[in-house]
Protein backbone atom coordinates (compact mmCIF):
# COMPACT_ATOMS: atom_id res chain seq x y z
CA UNK A 1 0.00 0.00 0.00
CA UNK A 2 2.63 2.52 1.01
CA UNK A 3 4.24 1.77 -2.82
CA UNK A 4 0.86 2.71 -3.97
CA UNK A 5 0.72 5.48 -2.13
CA UNK A 6 4.05 6.95 -2.90
CA UNK A 7 3.21 6.55 -6.86
CA UNK A 8 0.41 8.04 -6.42
CA UNK A 9 1.40 11.18 -4.45
CA UNK A 10 4.37 11.39 -6.36
CA UNK A 11 7.25 11.03 -3.41
CA UNK A 12 9.50 8.72 -2.77
CA UNK A 13 9.00 5.42 -1.30
CA UNK A 14 10.61 4.34 1.77
CA UNK A 15 10.69 0.66 1.04
CA UNK A 16 13.60 -0.56 -0.86
CA UNK A 17 13.39 -4.78 -1.83
CA UNK A 18 17.47 -3.69 -1.67
CA UNK A 19 16.94 -2.63 1.86
CA UNK A 20 14.98 -4.75 3.58
CA UNK A 21 17.09 -7.65 5.60
CA UNK A 22 13.94 -9.50 7.22
CA UNK A 23 12.05 -12.74 5.36
CA UNK A 24 8.92 -12.17 4.24
CA UNK A 25 5.98 -13.95 6.00
CA UNK A 26 5.34 -17.43 4.33
CA UNK A 27 2.72 -17.63 1.93
CA UNK A 28 0.78 -20.39 0.76
CA UNK A 29 -0.47 -20.21 -2.16
CA UNK A 30 -2.83 -23.21 -2.41
CA UNK A 31 -5.41 -24.53 -0.15
CA UNK A 32 -5.06 -28.05 1.56
CA UNK A 33 -6.56 -29.65 -1.64
CA UNK A 34 -4.23 -28.13 -3.67
CA UNK A 35 -6.48 -25.60 -5.44
CA UNK A 36 -6.75 -21.80 -5.12
CA UNK A 37 -6.21 -20.32 -2.10
CA UNK A 38 -8.49 -17.75 -1.78
CA UNK A 39 -7.78 -16.38 1.83
CA UNK A 40 -6.15 -13.35 1.96
CA UNK A 41 -6.42 -13.14 -2.04
CA UNK A 42 -7.17 -9.35 -1.92
CA UNK A 43 -3.81 -8.69 0.26
CA UNK A 44 -1.95 -10.89 -2.19
CA UNK A 45 -3.42 -9.24 -4.99
CA UNK A 46 -2.13 -5.59 -3.61
CA UNK A 47 0.96 -6.90 -3.18
CA UNK A 48 1.36 -7.23 -6.38
CA UNK A 49 0.10 -3.73 -7.28
CA UNK A 50 2.55 -2.71 -5.05
CA UNK A 51 5.76 -4.19 -6.73
CA UNK A 52 4.15 -2.93 -9.91
CA UNK A 53 3.94 0.25 -8.81
CA UNK A 54 7.59 0.85 -7.73
CA UNK A 55 8.64 0.15 -11.30
CA UNK A 56 6.21 2.71 -12.71
CA UNK A 57 7.54 5.29 -9.91
CA UNK A 58 11.13 4.96 -11.06
CA UNK A 59 10.44 4.93 -14.90
CA UNK A 60 7.94 7.72 -15.25
CA UNK A 61 7.86 9.59 -11.83
CA UNK A 62 11.02 9.41 -9.95
CA UNK A 63 13.81 11.83 -10.37
CA UNK A 64 16.19 9.43 -11.64
CA UNK A 65 13.16 9.14 -14.58
CA UNK A 66 14.54 8.37 -18.29
CA UNK A 67 15.02 12.11 -19.97
CA UNK A 68 16.03 11.78 -23.58
CA UNK A 69 14.11 10.60 -26.07
CA UNK A 70 17.13 7.50 -26.62
CA UNK A 71 16.10 6.12 -23.32
CA UNK A 72 12.44 5.23 -24.47
CA UNK A 73 13.54 2.26 -26.21
CA UNK A 74 14.05 1.28 -22.15
CA UNK A 75 10.84 3.14 -20.95
CA UNK A 76 8.71 0.57 -23.58
CA UNK A 77 10.17 -2.62 -22.32
CA UNK A 78 9.76 -1.54 -18.55
CA UNK A 79 6.13 -0.69 -19.36
CA UNK A 80 5.87 -3.64 -21.57
CA UNK A 81 6.85 -5.37 -18.68
CA UNK A 82 4.53 -4.28 -16.31
CA UNK A 83 1.40 -4.22 -18.21
CA UNK A 84 2.05 -8.17 -18.90
CA UNK A 85 3.02 -8.27 -15.09
CA UNK A 86 -0.52 -6.49 -14.97
CA UNK A 87 -2.47 -8.78 -16.93
CA UNK A 88 -0.95 -12.37 -15.01
CA UNK A 89 -2.46 -10.47 -11.93
CA UNK A 90 -6.12 -10.74 -13.18
CA UNK A 91 -5.50 -14.87 -13.59
CA UNK A 92 -4.83 -15.54 -10.38
CA UNK A 93 -8.11 -13.51 -8.61
CA UNK A 94 -10.96 -15.38 -7.18
CA UNK A 95 -14.10 -14.89 -8.72
CA UNK A 96 -15.10 -12.05 -6.27
CA UNK A 97 -12.58 -9.95 -7.44
CA UNK A 98 -13.26 -9.83 -10.80
CA UNK A 99 -13.65 -6.40 -10.91
CA UNK A 100 -13.39 -6.48 -14.76
CA UNK A 101 -16.27 -8.48 -15.12
CA UNK A 102 -19.36 -6.64 -15.02
CA UNK A 103 -22.14 -9.47 -15.07
CA UNK A 104 -20.17 -10.87 -12.28
CA UNK A 105 -22.86 -11.51 -9.23
CA UNK A 106 -23.05 -9.48 -6.79
CA UNK A 107 -21.11 -11.33 -3.24
CA UNK A 108 -20.62 -9.97 0.22
CA UNK A 109 -20.74 -6.40 1.04
CA UNK A 110 -16.66 -7.16 2.21
CA UNK A 111 -16.15 -8.44 -1.10
CA UNK A 112 -17.89 -5.84 -2.85
CA UNK A 113 -15.74 -3.54 -1.19
CA UNK A 114 -12.51 -5.50 -2.24
CA UNK A 115 -13.45 -5.81 -5.82
CA UNK A 116 -13.71 -2.06 -6.03
CA UNK A 117 -10.59 -1.09 -3.86
CA UNK A 118 -8.58 -3.59 -5.84
CA UNK A 119 -10.25 -2.41 -9.37
CA UNK A 120 -9.60 1.32 -8.44
CA UNK A 121 -6.44 0.71 -7.62
CA UNK A 122 -5.38 -1.69 -10.92
CA UNK A 123 -6.51 0.72 -13.27
CA UNK A 124 -4.67 4.03 -11.69
CA UNK A 125 -2.14 1.80 -12.06
CA UNK A 126 -2.30 1.40 -15.80
CA UNK A 127 -3.55 5.05 -16.11
CA UNK A 128 -0.14 6.07 -14.59
CA UNK A 129 2.05 4.24 -16.22
CA UNK A 130 0.71 4.78 -20.27
CA UNK A 131 -0.60 8.88 -19.32
CA UNK A 132 3.28 10.49 -20.53
CA UNK A 133 1.91 9.56 -23.88
CA UNK A 134 -1.48 11.39 -23.40
CA UNK A 135 0.34 14.31 -21.81
CA UNK A 136 3.54 14.53 -24.51
CA UNK A 137 1.36 15.17 -27.20
CA UNK A 138 -0.48 18.39 -25.68
CA UNK A 139 2.65 19.89 -27.19
CA UNK A 140 2.36 19.32 -30.71
CA UNK A 141 -0.29 20.54 -33.48
CA UNK A 142 -1.62 16.36 -34.18
CA UNK A 143 -0.75 13.09 -32.65
CA UNK A 144 1.17 12.27 -36.21
CA UNK A 145 3.54 14.97 -35.36
CA UNK A 146 4.01 13.93 -31.25
CA UNK A 147 5.22 10.51 -32.95
CA UNK A 148 6.85 11.90 -35.56
CA UNK A 149 9.42 13.38 -32.86
CA UNK A 150 10.05 10.06 -31.31
CA UNK A 151 10.14 7.62 -33.98
CA UNK A 152 8.68 3.94 -33.19
CA UNK A 153 10.04 3.85 -29.67
CA UNK A 154 6.97 4.24 -27.97
CA UNK A 155 3.25 4.15 -29.91
CA UNK A 156 1.59 6.73 -28.48
CA UNK A 157 -1.79 6.19 -29.22
CA UNK A 158 -1.59 2.92 -28.35
CA UNK A 159 -0.64 4.21 -24.70
CA UNK A 160 -3.27 6.92 -25.07
CA UNK A 161 -6.08 3.70 -25.63
CA UNK A 162 -4.82 2.37 -22.85
CA UNK A 163 -4.96 5.31 -20.30
CA UNK A 164 -8.25 6.34 -21.78
CA UNK A 165 -9.95 2.82 -21.57
CA UNK A 166 -8.39 2.32 -17.89
CA UNK A 167 -9.91 5.71 -16.93
CA UNK A 168 -13.39 4.93 -18.39
CA UNK A 169 -13.14 1.65 -16.95
CA UNK A 170 -12.35 3.06 -13.84
CA UNK A 171 -15.18 4.97 -13.64
CA UNK A 172 -17.46 2.49 -15.01
CA UNK A 173 -16.53 0.39 -11.69
CA UNK A 174 -17.04 3.14 -9.26
CA UNK A 175 -20.50 4.12 -10.38
CA UNK A 176 -21.36 0.59 -10.44
CA UNK A 177 -20.80 0.08 -6.99
CA UNK A 178 -22.30 3.06 -5.64
CA UNK A 179 -25.41 2.80 -7.56
CA UNK A 180 -25.70 -0.85 -7.93
CA UNK A 181 -23.52 -3.55 -6.42
CA UNK A 182 -22.43 -1.81 -3.13
CA UNK A 183 -23.93 1.58 -1.31
CA UNK A 184 -21.76 1.34 1.64
CA UNK A 185 -18.76 2.27 -0.76
CA UNK A 186 -20.00 5.92 -1.05
CA UNK A 187 -18.70 6.47 2.85
CA UNK A 188 -15.39 5.47 1.04
CA UNK A 189 -13.92 9.23 0.82
CA UNK A 190 -10.92 7.36 -1.26
CA UNK A 191 -13.21 7.16 -4.19
CA UNK A 192 -12.81 11.14 -4.47
CA UNK A 193 -8.97 10.90 -5.62
CA UNK A 194 -9.66 7.63 -8.05
CA UNK A 195 -12.67 9.41 -9.83
CA UNK A 196 -10.68 12.79 -10.54
CA UNK A 197 -7.65 11.46 -11.25
CA UNK A 198 -9.76 9.30 -13.90
CA UNK A 199 -11.82 12.25 -14.98
CA UNK A 200 -8.55 14.44 -15.55
CA UNK A 201 -7.66 11.51 -17.90
CA UNK A 202 -9.80 11.69 -19.99
CA UNK A 203 -10.31 15.59 -20.11
CA UNK A 204 -6.88 15.45 -21.06
CA UNK A 205 -8.10 13.37 -24.25
CA UNK A 206 -10.46 16.30 -25.39
CA UNK A 207 -7.31 18.37 -26.11
CA UNK A 208 -6.24 16.85 -29.13
CA UNK A 209 -7.51 19.18 -32.12
CA UNK A 210 -8.25 16.01 -33.71
CA UNK A 211 -10.83 15.22 -31.52
CA UNK A 212 -14.51 14.35 -33.05
CA UNK A 213 -17.53 15.57 -31.70
CA UNK A 214 -18.51 11.42 -30.92
CA UNK A 215 -15.49 10.95 -29.09
CA UNK A 216 -15.95 14.18 -27.00
CA UNK A 217 -19.82 13.31 -26.04
CA UNK A 218 -18.50 9.71 -24.99
CA UNK A 219 -16.13 11.13 -22.80
CA UNK A 220 -17.99 13.79 -21.02
CA UNK A 221 -20.72 11.11 -20.77
CA UNK A 222 -17.73 9.36 -18.82
CA UNK A 223 -17.33 12.60 -16.85
CA UNK A 224 -21.09 12.97 -16.43
CA UNK A 225 -21.02 9.53 -14.69
CA UNK A 226 -18.07 10.46 -12.29
CA UNK A 227 -19.51 13.66 -11.49
CA UNK A 228 -22.53 11.43 -10.10
CA UNK A 229 -20.27 9.74 -8.18
CA UNK A 230 -19.15 12.45 -6.48
CA UNK A 231 -22.57 13.75 -5.72
CA UNK A 232 -22.84 10.41 -3.15
CA UNK A 233 -19.58 10.55 -1.72
CA UNK A 234 -20.74 10.59 2.40
CA UNK A 235 -17.66 10.62 3.84
CA UNK A 236 -17.41 14.16 5.58
CA UNK A 237 -20.50 14.81 4.47
CA UNK A 238 -21.58 15.40 0.89
CA UNK A 239 -19.78 18.87 0.99
CA UNK A 240 -16.93 17.42 -0.11
CA UNK A 241 -18.04 15.70 -3.83
CA UNK A 242 -19.59 18.28 -4.29
CA UNK A 243 -17.08 20.75 -3.74
CA UNK A 244 -14.86 18.69 -5.90
CA UNK A 245 -17.00 18.00 -8.85
CA UNK A 246 -17.36 21.41 -9.25
CA UNK A 247 -13.96 21.93 -9.69
CA UNK A 248 -13.86 19.00 -11.80
CA UNK A 249 -16.91 20.66 -14.26
CA UNK A 250 -14.96 24.32 -14.14
CA UNK A 251 -11.97 22.32 -15.62
CA UNK A 252 -14.52 20.17 -18.37
CA UNK A 253 -15.57 23.69 -19.50
CA UNK A 254 -12.01 25.38 -19.68
CA UNK A 255 -10.79 21.80 -21.44
CA UNK A 256 -13.39 22.42 -24.07
CA UNK A 257 -12.95 26.19 -24.32
CA UNK A 258 -9.39 25.44 -25.36
CA UNK A 259 -10.07 23.75 -28.14
CA UNK A 260 -12.14 27.01 -29.59
CA UNK A 261 -11.53 28.06 -32.62
CA UNK A 262 -10.17 24.78 -33.87
CA UNK A 263 -13.33 22.67 -33.37
CA UNK A 264 -16.98 23.06 -32.80
CA UNK A 265 -17.13 21.03 -29.96
CA UNK A 266 -18.36 23.45 -27.60
CA UNK A 267 -21.72 24.08 -29.83
CA UNK A 268 -22.66 20.46 -29.99
CA UNK A 269 -21.35 19.57 -26.34
CA UNK A 270 -23.42 22.19 -24.47
CA UNK A 271 -26.38 20.77 -26.42
CA UNK A 272 -25.91 17.66 -24.78
CA UNK A 273 -24.53 18.68 -21.39
CA UNK A 274 -26.38 21.36 -20.14
CA UNK A 275 -24.05 22.26 -17.04
CA UNK A 276 -21.27 23.07 -19.69
CA UNK A 277 -23.16 26.29 -20.90
CA UNK A 278 -23.75 28.12 -17.40
CA UNK A 279 -22.21 31.25 -17.36
CA UNK A 280 -21.45 31.00 -13.08
CA UNK A 281 -17.80 29.43 -13.99
CA UNK A 282 -17.07 32.60 -15.77
CA UNK A 283 -17.33 34.12 -12.44
CA UNK A 284 -14.77 33.50 -9.44
CA UNK A 285 -15.61 31.74 -7.16
CA UNK A 286 -18.46 30.25 -9.22
CA UNK A 287 -21.33 32.05 -7.10
CA UNK A 288 -24.37 30.17 -6.52
CA UNK A 289 -24.06 27.05 -9.90
CA UNK A 290 -24.61 24.25 -7.43
CA UNK A 291 -28.00 23.95 -7.07
CA UNK A 292 -28.53 24.80 -10.75
CA UNK A 293 -25.61 22.22 -11.71
CA UNK A 294 -26.49 19.57 -9.77
CA UNK A 295 -30.47 20.45 -11.10
CA UNK A 296 -29.09 19.75 -14.37
CA UNK A 297 -27.75 16.54 -13.48
CA UNK A 298 -30.89 15.33 -11.49
CA UNK A 299 -29.15 14.78 -8.63
CA UNK A 300 -30.84 14.90 -5.51
CA UNK A 301 -30.48 17.75 -2.71
CA UNK A 302 -29.11 16.89 0.77
CA UNK A 303 -31.00 17.97 3.62
CA UNK A 304 -28.15 18.91 6.02
CA UNK A 305 -30.69 19.71 8.65
CA UNK A 306 -30.89 16.00 9.52
CA UNK A 307 -27.45 16.14 10.23
CA UNK A 308 -27.28 19.88 12.39
CA UNK A 309 -25.63 21.36 9.55
CA UNK A 310 -26.16 24.57 7.26
CA UNK A 311 -26.10 23.62 3.74
CA UNK A 312 -22.69 25.11 2.74
CA UNK A 313 -23.82 25.32 -0.77
CA UNK A 314 -27.33 27.29 0.32
CA UNK A 315 -28.65 30.75 -1.02
CA UNK A 316 -27.29 32.12 2.53
CA UNK A 317 -24.16 30.18 2.73
CA UNK A 318 -21.56 32.09 2.15
CA UNK A 319 -20.17 30.36 -0.92
CA UNK A 320 -17.94 32.92 -1.38
CA UNK A 321 -15.81 31.61 1.52
CA UNK A 322 -16.60 28.29 1.71
CA UNK A 323 -15.62 27.13 -1.98
CA UNK A 324 -11.82 28.91 -1.99
CA UNK A 325 -11.57 27.55 1.32
CA UNK A 326 -12.41 24.01 -0.25
CA UNK A 327 -10.45 24.53 -3.07
CA UNK A 328 -7.57 25.44 -1.10
CA UNK A 329 -7.58 22.34 1.14
CA UNK A 330 -7.44 20.04 -1.87
CA UNK A 331 -4.41 21.75 -3.23
CA UNK A 332 -2.50 21.50 0.30
CA UNK A 333 -1.69 17.51 0.29
CA UNK A 334 -1.35 17.31 -3.43
CA UNK A 335 1.52 16.22 -5.16
CA UNK A 336 2.82 17.62 -8.86
CA UNK A 337 3.89 14.10 -10.56
CA UNK A 338 7.22 14.53 -11.16
CA UNK A 339 8.55 13.33 -7.67
CA UNK A 340 9.93 16.59 -6.61
CA UNK A 341 8.14 18.05 -3.29
CA UNK A 342 5.05 18.30 -1.77
CA UNK A 343 3.76 21.48 -1.96
CA UNK A 344 2.35 21.32 1.80
CA UNK A 345 5.58 21.02 2.59
CA UNK A 346 8.39 23.84 2.49
CA UNK A 347 9.91 23.79 -1.14
CA UNK A 348 13.67 22.94 -1.23
CA UNK A 349 15.82 25.71 -1.25
CA UNK A 350 18.94 25.14 -3.27
CA UNK A 351 22.03 25.21 -1.14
Amino acid sequence: MERMMSMFTGRPSCFVDDSIDTPHPTDCQHAENGGQNIEYAYIRAMAVLGKISERIMACHYSPTKPTRVSDLTEVNRINGECSRALNDLLETLPSYLHFFDDKAPIGETWQEVQRICLGATYHVACMLMMRPALVYVTFFDSKQQAQESIGDRIDIQRDINRTVSSAKDLISLVHDGFFNRCLAMRRDGNMVYFIVSACLVLLFDVLDTETTSAHATEVFQEVEKGLKCLDQIDHIGSTTGRAISLDVMKIAKDALKSTEPTTHLGTNLMESFTWLNNEMFDQAPYGSASSWLYNSLEMPSFDYSTVGMTDLFGPNSGMDLMVPMAFGMMGQGLQVADGSYVPSQTAPQNQ
